[in-house]
């Protein structure tokens, strides 16, 4: 025994009760603490997880727009080349039905 101990034994029962109790405090912050690392860690993995899963969502809305898009613009592409097919063949049926009626004013011109 040391003379502490023997002088008060009270005050030694005391101060290790009170070391127990720190040390199981200290244990018990410690479990808070890193429970409080696992849940932020938690956290930032389903952060991660919804990100991950929007950004593949944005992607494939991305992609469906592109695809619409691009049928929109083939559509219109092929529109104007129906467009132009179906303005040169006017241009080409009218200078067909003009060239023999010029053929045939320049004949009446000569003639007269």
């Amino acid at each position: 025994m040391s003379k502490l101990e023997a002088e008060d034994p009270e005050y030694m029962a005391a101060v290790r009760e009170y070391n127990q109790q720190l040390s199981k405090r200290e244990v018990l912050s410690l479990d808070h603490l890193l429970l409080r690392v696992n849940s932020a860690a938690h956290m930032r993995s389903a952060v991660s997880k919804i990100t991950d899963k929007v950004r593949r969502e944005y992607e494939h809305v991305l992609e469906e727009y592109s695809m619409d898009k691009a049928k929109e613009l083939s559509a219109l592409e092929g529109a104007l080349e129906g467009a132009a097919e179906v303005r040169l063949g006017a241009f080409l049926l009218v200078m067909l039905l003009c060239t023999p009626l010029k053929c045939m004013a320049s004949s009446m011109s000569l003639r007269l």
